[in-house]
């Protein structure tokens, strides 16, 4: 195994561990929740596509190490539920290494508006609290009843002015 080879399995191997910690935890925090509704956004599915096409060129490289593949390949799967973002009514389900007990952004940290896409639609984005930036643009999912609903009731729940009825 050459040098670039056992530096690249490395770093996945490092990579498919955080995954492995980050989906556990967010499997176990989504397990707690009654109600959630799943959806994902534009530059998570553009870079599950992206990490594809490296796997299919490391996959026709000659020289690559099987086990460097195979962790590729591994990483690349748990990458997909860790691309979805998660709504409860308790907040958004986050993917991230905290060492809090649960991986939870509030729902009162949270606001969020429906806006018309250059290239898709209808495009939800949500803005985290005191930011003026998007925090994530959602394509997938947006138009389920049980989110329109489940986030009407947190903006009432939190006094919120819902952008959906601002005129």
């Amino acid at each position: 195994m050459s040098t670039y080879n056992l530096v690249l399995t490395i770093a996945w191997s490092l990579w498919l561990v955080y995954e492995i910690i980050s989906v556990a935890r967010m499997v176990m925090t989504v397990r707690k929740c009654s109600v959630k509704v799943f959806t994902y956004d534009v530059s998570s599915i553009i870079f599950i596509l992206m990490l594809i096409f490296v796997a299919f060129f490391s996959l026709a490289e000659r020289g690559r190490n099987i086990i460097t593949v195979v962790v590729m390949l591994l990483s690349i799967l748990l990458y997909i539920p860790m691309a979805t973002t998660v709504f409860t009514p308790q907040g958004v389900v986050a993917q991230m290494f905290k060492p809090n007990k649960d991986a939870f952004i509030p729902a009162q940290n949270i606001s969020y508006e429906f806006r018309q896409g250059k290239l898709v639609k209808d495009m939800l984005f949500l803005y985290d609290k005191g930011r003026n930036t998007p925090a994530r643009r959602l394509v997938i999912g947006i138009h389920d009843p049980k989110l329109i609903t489940m986030l009407n009731e947190n903006y009432n729940k939190y006094g919120f002015e819902n952008p959906m009825f601002r005129s």
